[in-house]
C-alpha cells in the first residue's frame, strides 16, 4: 500500500486519521506475528511504519495550518513533561582520591 504524499494530501482529514489508525493496528499484528516466528517477510513492517508516518507528516502540516490539532500517540503528556522537568538528575558517585603516605 504505497502511500505518496501527493495522493495523502488530497484525502479527507477523516480518511487520514482512519487510515492512521489501522497502520498502528497492522504494525502491532506484524510484531506480534514476528514475535511469534510467524512473519516471514519482516521488511513489511518498515514498509507499514513509512506509510504511517507519511500519514502523520501531512495531518501535521495540516495541523500547522491551523486546520487540525495532531500529536503522535507516543508524545508525553503535559502532566508527565512537567513532572520530568521538576525532577533532580542522580548524583554521580566519585571517588575519593586515594591517601599518600608521606616519605622523608
Amino acid at each position: 500500500m504505497a502511500l505518496r504524499g501527493k495522493d495523502l494530501r488530497e484525502l479527507e482529514t477523516e480518511e487520514l486519521e482512519r487510515r492512521a489508525s489501522e497502520l498502528r493496528r497492522s504494525i502491532f499484528n506484524l510484531r506480534v506475528r514476528m514475535g511469534t516466528k510467524e512473519l516471514e517477510d519482516t521488511s513489511k513492517i518498515g514498509h507499514e511504519k513509512r506509510d504511517l508516518a507519511r500519514l502523520l507528516t501531512v495531518l501535521g502540516e495540516r495541523g500547522r495550518n491551523g486546520a487540525v490539532s495532531v500529536t503522535p500517540k507516543t508524545a508525553p503528556s503535559k502532566k508527565t513533561a512537567a513532572k520530568a522537568a521538576k525532577e533532580k538528575p542522580a548524583k554521580r558517585a566519585t571517588k575519593k582520591p586515594a591517601k599518600r603516605s608521606e616519605k622523608s
